[in-house]
């Protein structure tokens, strides 16, 4: 036995209501869109800052660390001088 539908009508109120739920989540995505945009654009400015920070802190351990070394040597040798 053939399954027989019945045609669609469509109400005047139906398709209002279809162009408005359509629009306010077109809406919807372009204000979650435009503040993801503004807050990745935030984040890579962070972590370009942080990423100079890093390398200036490691640079200035770098020269802390040779400081600390020639300092070392220098009383190590001082001291081989002494025992001599």
């Amino acid at each position: 036995m053939p399954v027989m539908l019945e045609k669609a009508r469509l109400n005047l109120w139906n398709l209002v209501g279809f162009v408005a739920g359509i629009t306010v989540i077109a809406f919807g995505w372009g204000v979650t869109y435009s503040n993801l945009s503004n807050l990745i654009g935030k984040q890579a400015t962070q972590i370009t800052d942080i990423d100079a920070r890093l390398s200036q802190e490691a640079n200035h351990r770098k020269d802390r660390l040779k400081s600390y070394q020639d300092q070392l040597s220098a009383c190590s040798s001082r001291s081989r001088r002494s025992r001599r």
